[in-house]
């Protein structure tokens, strides 16, 4: 079912950069903030998706998300994340 959705919203290079109107992240395990933000940030295209202070990984992150247009993320294996997603939507928002 996910990978039928990802193929009607596929990624697109413009001459702008990159359009992700649908981001899947596989969940890391264990899962952290940071280890979560890291994976969203490879997954965006982040050369330095490994580099950075939780806090300079969130604003990049963030950057990331409204720069390739980011309408929906689909998170796998969410159930694994517990709170610690949820606290930093609520610290980003």
């Amino acid at each position: 079912m996910v990978r039928s959705y990802l193929n009607r919203f596929e990624r697109e290079e413009t001459p702008y950069g990159s359009r992700i109107p649908v981001l899947h992240v596989q969940t890391p395990s264990p899962v952290t903030v940071k280890g979560m933000a890291s994976a969203m940030l490879r997954d965006l295209g982040d050369p330095r998706f490994k580099s950075g202070t939780q806090w300079n990984m969130d604003g990049r992150l963030v950057n990331f998300i409204k720069e390739c247009e980011v309408q929906f993320i689909i998170l796998d294996d969410f159930h694994q994340t517990g709170f610690l997603i949820t606290d930093f939507l609520i610290r980003n928002h």
